[in-house]
């Protein structure tokens, strides 16, 4: 007798794989770095539960970002495979994807309610770092989508 596959499940445990493996190989040591560098100076001067916040909120939009770009490597990889010239992809993904990268930065800023506990000038400075973070992590998400799918682990 056959057996009923639930699709959604099989998505399910697709994503799941999939941030699994965004989540192991996620360059921790550079966004540590990157915050140090970049946020830490914006932040200093807040209470550290609120710079707590900032921070978390600028992890989430990293990792959200690397993942989106390993889901874009699929794209990317696949047209590489057909020959398309693939020199361009990184400015082409940037495009592509700005709209749903302005989503994830307007998410992530909603969900750590950054404009309720920040004042206008720290909250839009936070927004200009979440800005030149989002499309650095989306294209290294991409490079080790392109990895993965040539080791042929995705």
């Amino acid at each position: 007798m056959a057996k009923i596959i639930s699709l959604e499940s099989r998505r399910a445990e697709h994503t799941e794989r999939l941030r699994q493996q965004a989540l192991a190989g996620f360059p921790w040591s550079e966004l540590i770095e990157y915050v140090r560098v970049i946020l830490n100076p914006v932040t200093s001067h807040l209470p550290v539960n609120k710079r707590w916040m900032v921070e978390e909120s600028v992890y989430r939009l990293a990792y959200e970002s690397f993942l989106l770009g390993i889901q874009a490597s699929r794209k990317i990889y696949r047209e590489a495979r057909d020959g398309t010239e693939k020199s361009l992809w990184k400015e082409r993904v940037e495009k592509d994807f700005r709209a749903e990268g302005d989503r994830l930065i307007s998410q992530t800023a909603h969900d750590f309610q950054l404009f309720q506990i920040l004042d206008e000038w720290l909250s839009q400075s936070v927004i200009v770092v979440m800005e030149d973070l989002m499309p650095r992590w989306l294209t290294r998400g991409v490079e080790y989508g392109l990895l993965l799918r040539k080791q042929r682990r995705i």
